[in-house]
């Protein structure tokens, strides 16, 4: 006993030397590290660059891995403005462009960011007119609906069609509207489909000349304003900006233009509700989410910025000086997508009156997009007083006056 004692004691001062030299488990558990980066600073880098000819590095584009905005606070003394967030190699990071494009749009009040694919009008008369001979295989149905939707028209509003947030958009939009259908799967997501299935063979029916839509949202509850903020002095932060999915059941009319209607579907909206609840964790998954998901966020703090800030000097400072350097990078999106579609057939049993079962084959296909606007009233901000200790920790920790980018350590407990 006394020798195990000996041991421990002996070991005991040498076990907490290393613990502490490289850097112990318990304080990276205590301690949140931030990234930041300072709008004026990094605009006059970049001024800098166009003035004297040469590309902006590639370190300084990346933002250097910034993924993930939580806010804003301000230096009054050195008229600056500096972002703060996250650099998380797990996700998809911003670039100095998505800046540039999301405050051109939303601070300079041109409109919010949008998408949608639909088809086209005269392709919806065609389909509705559709009469698909009974013999044929669900495979063999689905082609002959391909045929007669055509493309879905690619179109996009309020940033430029060539900037990574308007392919974005439709990226994510695209692949929701595959997961609505059926044509891709991801663990623990009932596809829009399997939820038409499940009420059918509950006796529901559906109207066959209506149609459904999702799309992207920032989530809009009436008791709740979104996105959620909160502040100190000088400093805003998200509290929450969730990105939900919402439907409305669509009819079309004699021309094949698709209104809202007042009808729900209650397949369409479990499917909604069952992918707005699982966004978080499958943006884990899907790069086109997860990139959507940060710019929903960017969206929120330019929104901040623009309702709370009298002037962002630096934001337009850098937007002039980007705009500059004539290199915007990014491909024109194409004019249509294939159409996403798909053949389900279904089965219920008859009243035993009639007996038997009857097989019923439907033909789906979705409408939808991204919508990225919001609203920001006094509701949406709530007071957060250790906010401006972070706020002073931000300041007091930049490296240099001329810093663009530097880390913040700080207690989990401040945030």
């Amino acid at each position: 006993m006394k020798s195990s004692l000996f041991v421990y004691l002996f070991f005991l001062p040498v076990f907490l030397f290393l613990n502490c030299w490289t850097g112990s488990t318990e304080l990276v558990t205590q301690q949140h590290e931030y990234s930041c980066i300072s709008l004026k600073n990094l605009s006059a880098y970049v001024k800098t660059c166009v003035k004297g000819g040469k590309g902006i590095p590639g370190s300084v584009k990346a933002l250097q891995g910034f993924s993930r905005i939580d806010g804003y606070c301000v230096n009054p003394a050195d008229s600056d403005v500096i972002l703060f967030g996250r650099c998380d190699r797990s996700r998809p990071a911003y670039d100095i462009y998505d800046l540039v494009v999301c405050y051109r749009c939303i601070y300079g009040m041109q409109g919010f960011p949008f998408c949608s694919l639909d088809p086209q009008p005269e392709n919806i008369i065609k389909f509705n007119r559709l009469r698909v001979q009974p013999n044929l295989s669900e495979g063999a149905v689905k082609k002959v609906m391909e045929g007669v939707l055509g493309g879905q028209k690619v179109v996009t509003g309020g940033v430029p069609r060539n900037s990574r947030i308007a392919s974005t958009m439709i990226e994510a939009d695209y692949y929701m509207k595959k997961l609505s259908l059926g044509l891709v799967r991801m663990r623990g997501i009932k596809s829009y489909l399997d939820y038409v299935v499940q009420g059918t063979e509950k006796g529901q029916a559906m109207s066959p000349t209506t149609h459904v839509r999702f799309w992207f949202h920032v989530r809009n509850a009436d008791s709740v304003c979104y996105p959620r903020y909160d502040y100190g002095q000088g400093i805003v932060r998200i509290r929450e900006c969730p990105v939900v999915v919402l439907t409305e059941r669509q009819l079309a009319d004699r021309n094949g233009v698709l209104a809202d209607t007042k009808e729900r579907d209650p397949a369409a909206d479990s499917f909604a509700h069952e992918l707005s609840a699982n966004f978080p964790r499958l943006a884990e998954k899907v790069r086109s989410f997860a990139m959507l998901e940060n710019y929903y966020r960017l969206a929120a703090v330019v929104m901040a910025l623009r309702t709370r800030l009298s002037a962002a000097r630096p934001y337009e400072s850098l937007y002039t000086s980007v705009e500059n350097a004539g290199d915007f990078p990014g491909k024109p999106l194409p004019d249509y997508l294939p159409c996403c579609a798909n053949v389900k057939s279904t089965w219920r049993e008859l009243p035993a009156a009639n007996g038997g079962s009857v097989i019923t084959t439907g033909t789906y296909w979705v409408c939808g997009g991204v919508d990225m606007g919001m609203t920001t009233a006094s509701a949406n901000y709530a007071p957060h007083p250790p906010l401006e200790e972070y706020r002073h920790g931000i300041l007091s920790q930049k490296p240099s006056k001329t810093a663009m980018f530097w880390n913040t350590m700080f207690p989990e407990g401040i945030l």
